[in-house]
């Protein structure tokens, strides 16, 4: 990893934050560089509940993740790392009954103690820096129990997102989400942030290193992209389908090409060292990983 460079943000003659930019190894290049164990924080009812045909798994032998924490609370089952301090994947099972279109926050978001202090973010990591704390698993999918929408304030369920991105296009994947689930009943949604420069597809130009931002004293990794999974019964089949999004974390222009934010989730798996449905039947892997869905109608 290549020594960071700071960038000082001042207005008025007061400095406002440091914004550090580094570089890290890609999980996917041409150029091919390089095994650390969760430690779970789990109930293992609640990972049930969230998760569908088993946790998403990392690929340590393909890619070195660092320490992480799988953490299972009944709003969502995450695995965060405690080496960029943001999530590596955030999987929540959302019923249409717990929606809430209204929701806003009243409560402040607090480090998590279930982590380890200097392997956790913290408010003030985010004070002043040019990005906003994006929940992943959203307060819009909790309306029940307090305690539940606590669940979402707990910084190992944030990662910075650029304003224009959080506020513009990411509301509307999220709102198209919800929709979704409204028409459907339920779904499970994944979501998390990585790593990629598509130069790294290219052996001519592939250089092994992707370059990102860091934030705040305790150094919070800015994902590059954000990806979003949706899995949900068809309507009139019964049977599960998947619908999947890759957006880089920048500000987009209205009209939104929802299609052209679709991927496979086998791409994204290759992109992010990280096994989605684990448990899957072997005859369905074609069917929800392996194909780019047609963007979904809302009603």
């Amino acid at each position: 990893m290549e020594n960071p460079t700071s960038l000082t943000i001042i207005a008025a003659g007061l400095v406002l934050a440091q914004v550090f930019e580094t570089t890290r190894p890609p999980v996917f290049t041409r150029f091919r560089p390089e095994n650390s164990t969760a430690r779970p924080v789990v109930n293992s009812s609640h990972l049930r509940r969230n998760c569908f045909a088993g946790c998403p798994i990392l690929q340590r032998a393909y890619y070195d993740f660092g320490p992480t924490f799988l953490i299972a609370r009944q709003a969502y089952a995450l695995e965060v790392s405690g080496r960029d301090k943001v999530p590596l994947w955030v999987s929540e099972y959302v019923t249409a009954s717990e929606l809430d279109s209204h929701a806003s926050g009243s409560l402040r978001y607090v480090a998590d103690p279930l982590l380890p202090p200097q392997e956790r973010s913290e408010p003030n990591d985010y004070r002043n820096a040019p990005f906003d704390l994006a929940p992943l698993a959203s307060l819009a999918h909790q309306r029940t129990l307090k305690e539940v929408q606590a669940d979402v304030f707990f910084m190992s369920n944030v990662a910075p997102q650029v304003p224009e991105f959080h506020r513009q296009v990411w509301k509307h994947l999220d709102f198209l989400t919800r929709r979704w689930i409204q028409a459907r009943g339920a779904a499970y949604v994944i979501t998390g942030g990585f790593f990629y420069d598509r130069r790294e597809e290219d052996p001519a130009v592939a250089t092994g290193a992707v370059r990102y931002l860091t934030i705040g004293p305790g150094r919070v990794a800015v994902p590059t992209h954000f990806y979003k999974i949706i899995i949900a019964r068809n309507p009139r089949s019964h049977l599960f389908e998947s619908i999947a999004f890759v957006l880089e974390n920048r500000a987009y222009r209205e009209p939104y090409d929802e299609q052209s934010y679709i991927r496979s989730i086998k791409w994204i798996e290759d992109r992010t060292g990280i096994r989605f449905m684990s448990q899957l039947e072997a005859t369905d892997v074609a069917r929800l990983k392996e194909t780019e869905a047609q963007l979904w109608p809302t009603r």
